[in-house]
């Protein structure tokens, strides 16, 4: 495998008369979809633009993915936003990745109004015009925007080099084949979707786009719907299944494999999918959006979870080509993961500052290798690396990563002068000291305006004082015990 644009045209070719997506009840063929990316490109290449930055602005759907696609094949690179996020974020994104190209559909371009020098591509005003080359990939494969400490976005620029890498891991551990049929669960803002769309259109298997609110609400009916073979979600989402009472043999029957990432899998969840069906596979994956995805992969079983489950279920081992090392934090025994290796990121998006803090570079047998501090702090506990917490205030919220303090930020924006929010017992609450606000209703009308759904507090409490220390600081561990008994 030495390009993407390699990858999909042999794929493509080799599985054109396959199913490839299944959407609004009907499906795309390989043919389909290798037709409509080069509708895209040639739509993109139109503009004579050199290595074009490209927005994709779209729901879930296949155009989405030609145009990931598409983007590579004329050698540019793309910035997927999600059509579900606040308006004020999508376009907080645009203005700081200054894409040459938007590409949107009908509905979407209605709401948004684009700086004059962006070039818009509608979906659905394509010019039927085709592009058959593959020019030269560029380095940058694509930018995703995390949740950032000051409010401010963060763009981690993701290697060609460390998506290629990652699609070795999917195809030696996942073994997926042109029998598979894929969940594509998380939106295509969140880097978790990488694995669905690339290990599915790289190895001939059916993508499951699961789109519509309902199957959302109760993602195992959707299992069942589709006959799907590989799931692929954060751990949180077993949790929605098992209130619905459908984490059973009836709903999980048609799968192999499930992949877990982007947050903590514990052992409750576990038992209950071995519970469901004892011959399943599951993959408990780890890493940051900065190492393209995933780094280390466990495989459970139903003979093996509970040795590997202590304090949650253990992190696994590194992928091949990627290496971990533990800097020591504190008390013995508890280390700060660093990850080095291709997978990991170029830095972020025009932060130098924050880039030379969180990244670096190392020389080994004559050859210099990518390094990122991950701020996630671990225990070793008979050889296996379990999740301990986080050096600053990020936590991970169904899969997303959250900056507790971007949520103050937000607040400072629409009026509120002091707050302070915790994540507590899987919680995000926020805390307000007594001003103008008498009710919570106005500040989440506001908040759901400037944040994304995974950012919104559980909780909102007005207070008289939030409590401080000695030096003036606010005091989280006195908010805790004063109001959270």
């Amino acid at each position: 495998m030495k390009t993407l644009n390699s990858i999909f045209y042999n794929n493509f070719k080799k599985n054109e008369k396959l199913n490839a997506i299944f959407i609004n009840n009907k499906f795309l063929t390989y043919s389909d979809l290798n037709k409509l990316t080069s509708k895209i490109a040639a739509n993109i290449y139109k503009h004579k633009i050199k290595k074009p930055k490209v927005v994709i602005l779209l729901e879930q759907n296949e155009y989405a993915y030609a145009s990931m696609f598409a983007c590579l094949r004329v050698g540019g690179y793309y910035s997927p936003l999600s059509s579900e996020n606040p308006k004020i974020l999508n376009n907080q994104i645009i203005k700081r990745f200054e894409p040459d190209i938007c590409i949107v559909d009908k509905k979407i371009s209605k709401n948004y109004k684009f700086d004059k020098k962006i070039k818009v591509i509608n979906i659905n005003k394509l010019e039927n015009i085709f592009f058959k080359r593959f020019l030269k990939n560029n380095k940058i494969s694509y930018v995703i925007f995390t949740s950032g400490s000051t409010g401010e976005p963060k763009g981690v620029i993701v290697p060609h080099e460390g998506l290629i890498n990652y699609l070795k891991w999917i195809k030696k551990d996942m073994k997926v084949t042109n029998r598979d049929r894929m969940s594509q669960h998380p939106s295509i803002s969140f880097d978790l979707s990488v694995l669905d769309i690339y290990g599915c259109f790289s190895f001939g298997a059916c993508l499951y786009p699961i789109n519509n609110k309902f199957d959302k609400l109760f993602p195992a009916n959707a299992i069942l719907k589709y006959k799907l073979t590989i799931w692929n979600s954060v751990p949180s989402v077993i949790d929605l299944m098992n209130k619905t009472k459908q984490v059973s043999n009836k709903y999980l029957k048609s799968l192999r494999l499930i992949t877990f990432c982007g947050e903590t899998l514990h052992e409750h969840q576990l038992k209950s999918i071995f519970k469901a069906k004892k011959n399943i596979l599951v993959h408990n994956t780890y890493g940051p959006t900065e190492a393209t995805v995933s780094v280390t992969c466990e495989i459970f079983t139903y003979n093996n979870y509970k040795s590997k489950t202590l304090m949650n279920a253990c992190l696994g081992r590194p992928i091949k080509n990627m290496n971990i090392t533990l800097k020591k934090y504190g008390d013995k025994n508890i280390s700060e993961i660093i990850i080095i290796g291709p997978q990991v990121a170029l830095g972020y998006w025009k932060e130098i500052k924050k880039t030379k803090i969180s990244f670096g570079k190392i020389k080994k047998n004559n050859k210099t290798f990518r390094y990122f501090k991950t701020g996630d702090i671990v225990k070793k506990i008979n050889k296996n690396l379990y999740f301990f917490k986080r050096v600053d205030r990020q936590i991970k919220k169904l899969g997303h990563r959250v900056e507790l303090s971007e949520i103050d930020f937000a607040l400072k924006k629409i009026g509120v002068k002091i707050s302070y929010t915790i994540f507590h017992k899987n919680k995000i609450i926020t805390f307000i000291e007594k001003q103008k606000f008498k009710t919570t209703n106005g500040i989440f009308k506001k908040l759901n305006l400037l944040l994304s759904k995974s950012h919104i507090p559980d909780e909102i409490k007005i207070i008289k004082n939030i409590p401080r220390n000695l030096n003036g600081k606010i005091d989280s561990n006195k908010i805790i015990s004063y109001y959270l008994k």
